[in-house]
């Protein structure tokens, strides 16, 4: 191994995907567009909800991979405001796109996120200086559509660590 690194758990989160969740071909694959009606967050080192009017802009591959591109507002409960955006990998399987084509989706997917956050608000600078991962699933066994996700912040050590 090259490098050293460690990770922190920041929080938990879990969103609501509401009824304009949408499903159209394209030349990338099935474009899958939903949006954030509400969420919560908690843990560690932040807390507060998820505000309405994020979304996903996801991507199912011809090869079954999901590509999620997310973007969602985070407000703390002391007021203050953190940008989320992430990307990531879900694996539907080697039948995903058709099965996501003709309608058939499975109960749960696990999904692996890349995440960076912005803010303004002096409690929270330190995120804009991490490099961040989630690990997450979609349920899909109640309306609405939930997602939950575990967020992780990554932190590089010197040799000597």
């Amino acid at each position: 191994m090259l490098n050293k690194f460690s990770y922190e758990y920041l929080f938990s989160y879990s969103c609501n995907i509401g009824d304009m969740y949408r499903m159209v071909k394209s030349p990338m694959g099935l474009r899958n567009i939903g949006y954030i009606t509400d969420g919560e967050v908690w843990g560690d080192k932040i807390r507060g909800k998820i505000l309405p009017g994020g979304g996903d802009w996801c991507v199912i591959r011809k090869d079954g991979v999901s590509c999620p591109d997310v973007r969602a507002m985070i407000e703390t409960e002391s007021g203050a405001k953190i940008y989320m955006q992430y990307t990531g990998r879900m694996d539907t399987g080697e039948n995903g796109y058709e099965d996501y084509c003709n309608g058939r989706f499975p109960d749960v997917n696990y999904i692996c996120t890349a995440v960076n956050f912005e803010t303004e608000d002096e409690e929270y600078l330190w995120l804009n200086r991490k490099q961040c991962f989630g690990i997450g699933q979609v349920e899909r066994t109640k309306t609405p559509l939930k997602v939950q996700y575990d967020g992780y912040a990554l932190t590089s050590l010197p040799d000597d660590a």
